[in-house]
């Protein structure tokens, strides 16, 4: 019996590893790691009801969802630590962008603070291909940083479309 349930337990993991857990879910899963989240201030959690309240009047189960939504990504973001391979620089500033962006939308900044970091990460370790010159390379990363300073992801997206738009260009 103790088997079974190991089994159980082991494809229950497996299967939500295999199925992409999202950058969100990473993020808080490895805070809920860390330590017990504090209660949400009353203030806080009376700007949370009455955004619910604001964008669904007539929906009282969407605004439950909110609610609890909110409150959880709220406390998320208060024991969120700093993973150890992202500089202290790089996660303050994605961290003040998304608040900046993001106001009172606990779980939206949650989801740019986790897409931010793993686009970092991939960026970071960024395996530059060898068919394209580096002149090239250099312009498309260098314009990259330039338009998009602290936005990680668009300049993964950018560097990525320009590297293929570069080899189509190239291969006519």
């Amino acid at each position: 019996m103790k088997y079974f349930l190991t089994l159980i337990l082991l494809s229950v993991v497996l299967t939500s590893s295999a199925s992409g857990q999202s950058a969100i879910q990473d993020l808080i899963a490895s805070d809920k790691e860390a330590k017990a989240p504090p209660p949400v201030p009353a203030d806080v959690l009376a700007k949370i009801k009455k955004q619910a309240k604001t964008d669904h009047p007539d929906n009282f189960s969407t605004q439950l969802y909110v609610i609890r939504n909110q409150s959880k990504a709220w406390q998320s973001l208060q024991i969120h630590e700093r993973p150890n391979d992202i500089p202290q620089k790089i996660h303050n500033g994605i961290r003040k962008d998304a608040k900046e962006d993001h106001r009172d939308d606990y779980s939206t900044q949650l989801y740019v603070i986790g897409n931010q970091i793993k686009a970092y990460r991939e960026l970071d370790s960024f395996d530059w291909p060898t068919d394209v010159p580096n002149s090239a390379l250099r312009a498309i990363a260098g314009k990259a940083y330039q338009d998009h300073r602290t936005e990680y992801s668009t300049q993964l997206y950018v560097i990525k479309n320009e590297i293929k738009s570069y080899r189509r260009l190239h291969s006519q």
